[in-house]
């Protein structure tokens, strides 16, 4: 008994070092569109640059988050995260065992139902089209835009409780009522650091992945496509 024991003890220590071994890396290049630009925020109270980043994203057990580049914007204001070319993180997907600076969570399992669901309109709604969000200063609108999202209730930086006094915020606040109810084309993650101190939290998003019925009623629909070339042919 001792003798199992201690091979039982032995094996979950290999498949916890083998989980570890198997943490992805976040490779960080700066500035999405080259640089960002200066907001000043409120309320929690901010002053400094704002807007998207880049990087690369590999080594991920679940392949749809290796990404090369990756779009990220902050989450939070109280933390910071080195963006600078060439620096690394360590990143595990939720639940797998190990340390790492971020873990990969759904925006799901960390806001409510009500916010979850307007990021993923706002992002969704972003990059539906590539010009929406394609220069430095659209995506410092866009930062802005799930800033509000995440600290305020409604659908301006000019009232509530978040307001910002630069200029990006009138485009922030077209994002906002623009992309109010439009479809959920995007499934959207935190890269969340749960260090002390900790990393800056990033938002991240794949392709969302169709619903079983959906899939299946493409499946179909290409069956009858082709069906219906095989009879001209023969006709």
């Amino acid at each position: 008994m001792i003798k199992a024991f201690g091979t039982a003890v032995t094996t979950v220590a290999l498949l916890a070092a083998t989980a570890a071994a198997q943490a992805g890396t976040l490779t960080m290049g700066g500035w999405l569109f080259g640089s960002g630009n200066a907001v000043s925020v409120s309320t929690p109270t901010y002053s400094g640059q704002a807007g998207g980043f880049k990087g690369n994203l590999s080594g991920m057990t679940d392949s749809r988050f290796n990404i090369n580049p990756v779009e990220m914007y902050c989450v939070d204001l109280a933390e910071s995260i080195n963006i600078s070319s060439g620096v690394s993180y360590s990143v595990k997907m939720a639940g797998e065992a190990g340390t790492t600076d971020f873990t990969l969570v759904s925006v799901a399992s960390l806001f409510s139902s009500a916010v979850a669901a307007r990021l993923t309109e706002l992002v969704s709604y972003a990059e539906a089209v590539s010009t929406r969000v394609d220069t430095s200063g659209e995506s410092t609108s866009l930062q802005l835009a799930i800033w509000n999202t995440l600290y305020d209730t409604d659908a301006s930086l000019d009232n509530g409780t978040f307001k910002d006094t630069s200029s990006f915020r009138t485009y922030a606040n077209t994002l906002l009522t623009a992309s109010a109810g439009a479809a959920a084309t995007k499934d959207l993650y935190v890269l969340r650091s749960v260090g002390n101190p900790g990393k800056q939290d990033q938002l991240i998003w794949v392709n969302k992945v169709p619903e079983p019925g959906t899939l299946a009623l493409v499946a179909l629909a290409a069956c009858g496509l082709g069906a219906v070339r095989r009879r001209r042919r023969a006709g």
